[in-house]
């Protein structure tokens, strides 16, 4: 079986069907779909099951809730597809070609992951689609050659749904997301980036990211999210210490977005938390770099006019005003939607 496409599920009754409906009316068939219920309490369960009866090629599996994390590896566990998929349950795809192109892909060349990315969805007539993969000067197949300029361009980033890696690599090297953390992507692309030798690009953005979604763990981040953003950025920089040196700047630079996500939200989270992590946290301002990303470039600009202290003040500034503006327009959205 040429893929196994999980999804994860819990509370999405309102969503899940058009995700389902997407993967099903694909015009390729040499597919497994793995609905893992992370112990929903809504109607979810019930269209799981009713899929399940519906389409031989989808497995169902009710588990008690343990997170994202934990339904993702139950899934891994259960497939039996050469190549994984992962599809969060309140997003869905666009066009019926995908999984088709997708194998043409891996006919051709066999990547050991194929990397693609999101639109940003906020209605049917409101999407955002960044393209960075346009800014790729691709020169190989060969991941440590280009992962650099990948890693700088966004295009290889912290989520599991925009990669499509082969079976073996997870399963042979124990690539599991860490279970009891939020963002758990971080870390699992980390390690994930020591094992990847060839890859592709799909350059058509099929992916569409729900931004309407209130209950989803993007639009919740607290005190504990930020503080397991910091406590993974360590993890990974324990596996850079343990790897080559190429492979060691590799991972620092992909982590300094994540860096920067954690001093931007210094302020966010408890004075008893910052109290704990500051001394850490200033002593990982080393991942602020050139050309480890573009964004960060913007804000080591910052860095070279002012002091340490004063870039995360003003970065913590910008949130706050940037939050603001961002959900301005995103109840002007609602409010249109509902007109």
């Amino acid at each position: 079986m040429r893929f196994s496409i999980i999804v994860p599920v819990y509370n999405v009754e309102n969503y899940l069907e058009e995700c389902l409906n997407s993967i099903v009316l694909q015009n390729f068939n040499d597919y497994e779909v793995i609905l893992v219920d992370d112990g929903s309490i809504d109607n979810s369960a019930k269209i799981c099951q009713k899929y399940n009866i519906k389409y031989d090629q989808i497995k169902y599996i009710n588990k008690i809730n343990g997170g994202l994390s934990s339904a993702r590896n139950e899934g891994l566990l259960n497939s039996i597809g050469e190549y994984i998929i992962f599809i969060d349950s309140d997003d869905f795809w666009k066009g019926k070609n995908i999984l088709f192109d997708l194998n043409e892909i891996i006919k051709n060349e066999y990547p050991d992951v194929i990397l693609h990315e999101e639109t940003r969805y906020f209605s049917e007539n409101d999407f955002f689609y960044e393209n960075n993969i346009q800014k790729i000067r691709k020169k190989s197949n060969n991941f440590q050659k280009d992962c650099l300029e990948l890693i700088y361009n966004e295009v290889y980033v912290a989520s599991a749904w925009d990669k499509i890696v082969k079976r073996e690599i997870l399963i042979n090297n124990n690539l599991f997301f860490p279970l009891n953390r939020k963002s758990e992507d971080i870390e699992w692309c980390a390690k994930l980036l020591v094992y990847i030798n060839k890859y592709s690009l799909f350059k058509y953005s099929f992916y569409y990211y729900r931004q309407s979604n209130i209950n989803s763990i993007t639009n919740n981040i607290d005190d504990r999210h930020i503080i397991d953003v910091f406590q993974m950025i360590k993890i990974s920089l324990e596996t850079a210490n343990k790897s080559s040196s190429l492979t060691q700047k590799v991972i620092e630079n992909f982590l300094t977005i994540h860096y920067v996500v954690l001093i931007m939200n210094f302020y966010k989270i408890s004075e008893e938390d910052r109290k704990k992590i500051k001394k850490e946290m200033f002593e990982l301002n080393f991942l602020l770099k050139e050309k480890a990303n573009y964004r960060v470039d913007k804000i080591i600009k910052i860095v070279k006019t002012t002091n340490f202290s004063m870039t995360i003040i003003i970065l913590n500034l910008y949130r706050v005003i940037n939050n603001y503006l961002k959900r301005k327009n995103f109840l002007r959205k609602i409010i249109r939607i509902n007109k």
